[in-house]
């Protein structure tokens, strides 16, 4: 398997290029585009990842070999199915006689006419130039796939509209030449993976990320990732791999600013949990923090009231009680005539259709509005991903607390790996209202990798 990069100020060009130098059958493997301050200091905008077969590699050369320039202009300015179609059939050259279909002319050039009228004495070069004009009259529509994300498969999509029979066999052909694609891939991603097995420094890499707890899905991607990216000369320099590594967990996380901390004062932020977390706690340090903030305590008739933090009286917090979604209404219409931001603390638990209802009434009722799970870090990776799993339609972001107090940071980044939910804030000690912080990556990895 040969895998190469392609730069190029366009993907088009860049297409061109794979398209030529490794033949119709290379198949994409990452898209890079290089925008903004990245961009800034690349010499090509577009840099393209693309690999392709030993055997695949063969045959295109051995056409390569007896075309003349003139000739590989014209020859890979057809469509990529249509230089498949003639590599395949130069290398094999039984297999025009066993299709009478492939007979009729396809592409720009002959390598598909049939073997008796090109073998013999007459040689590739003047079977190549013979009725060309004749052939390029055919009409062959072309589509050329765009590619989207980090993987997709290099493909053409031919159509020719006067001869169902023929579109019938391109279009067999197409799924083919997909399904080989989906094969090379897992044969990349198998090698990969023995590489990553049968090196020490990369075994040892995985071996500790298992010990922090990290998913082993996360740890084959990550490593497939850095295989990929650094060559044989760089995949023992042990520096190397730990940059990428970073890189690729810098990537995973994601955090995101609360519209507590905007200048906006129309805001409205939801707290709440299932399980002991803190959650009114973080709700006083909130209020604190962001000043002129009113917090609203719904208190279902089945929960007993909170208790009172001595903070309130310290920072002037004067949370309001409501017991009926009517109350919630009536406390934010109060709270907004103030110019407040606020805070609404949901304690009832277990009950995820009276929180959809909530949501949804101060959405169509008052617009913005944030809904931040609570999670502590220090409760059980199951429990956590029982709540995400259940409120995922609901949350907006996430807030850690007894950040400093946990042991397995490793399921913080699996949660963030398999549900993409922001992280808002760290709860970080008891102090109000000094122990909340905003979240940042830099701060989680610091953590995860005692940095």
């Amino acid at each position: 398997m040969y895998m190469k990069n392609f730069e190029a100020e366009s993907l088009d060009e860049a297409l061109k290029n794979i398209k030529r130098e490794l033949g119709p059958d290379a198949i994409i493997l990452k898209t890079i585009t290089n925008n903004g301050l990245k961009g800034a200091f690349k010499k090509a905008k577009i840099c393209v990842t693309a690999a392709i077969s030993e055997k695949e590699y063969s045959d295109k050369a051995n056409v390569d070999k007896v075309l003349n320039q003139e000739q590989k202009e014209l020859f890979y300015n057809n469509s990529a199915a249509s230089m498949a179609k003639s590599i395949k059939q130069y290398n094999n050259p039984t297999l025009i006689n066993k299709n009478p279909l492939v007979s009729a002319s396809y592409g720009n050039l002959s390598l598909n006419r049939q073997v008796k009228q090109a073998v013999g004495n007459q040689g590739l070069d003047e079977f190549l130039n013979k009725d060309r004009k004749q052939l390029e009259s055919t009409n062959i529509a072309v589509d050329v796939s765009t590619v989207k994300g980090e993987e997709h498969l290099f493909t053409d999509t031919i159509s020719n509209k006067k001869d169902d029979t023929y579109s019938k066999m391109v279009e067999i052909e197409e799924k083919m030449l997909d399904l080989e694609g989906k094969i090379t891939q897992l044969n990349i991603e198998k090698n990969q993976n023995e590489i990553a097995t049968n090196n020490n420094g990369l075994r040892e890499v995985s071996q500790g990320l298992i010990c922090l707890g990290i998913k082993e899905s996360i740890i084959k991607k990550i490593m497939q990732v850095v295989v990929s990216e650094l060559g044989p000369l760089e995949i023992d320099d042990m520096d190397k791999v730990n940059e990428l590594v970073l890189k690729n967990f810098y990537e995973i996380i994601e955090v995101e600013q609360s519209l507590l901390e905007s200048d906006n004062k129309d805001t409205i932020s939801i707290l709440f949990s299932e399980f002991s977390s803190g959650q009114s706690c973080s709700a006083v340090k909130l209020a604190a923090r962001v000043k002129n903030c009113q917090i609203i305590e719904y208190i279902p008739v089945n929960v007993r009231d909170h208790k009172k933090y001595l903070a309130q009286d310290v920072f002037d917090i004067h949370p309001v009680k409501a017991y009926t979604l009517a109350e919630i209404v009536s406390c934010i219409t109060k709270a907004k005539g103030e110019g407040k931001k606020i805070i609404i603390d949901f304690c009832g638990e277990n009950n995820s259709a009276e929180l959809s209802q909530i949501i949804d009434t101060i959405k169509r009722s008052f617009g913005s509005l944030e809904v931040l799970l609570n999670l502590s870090s220090i409760n059980s990776e199951n429990i956590n991903k029982k709540m995400l799993e259940k409120y995922k339609k609901h949350i907006t972001g996430l807030i850690y607390t007894y950040f400093d107090k946990c042991l397995d940071f490793g399921t913080i980044i699996n949660a963030q790996y398999d549900y993409k939910i922001p992280i808002l804030y760290f709860g970080t000690g008891p102090v109000v209202p000094k122990d909340i912080e905003v979240a940042t990556k830099e701060r989680l990895l610091s953590q995860i990798f005692d940095m």
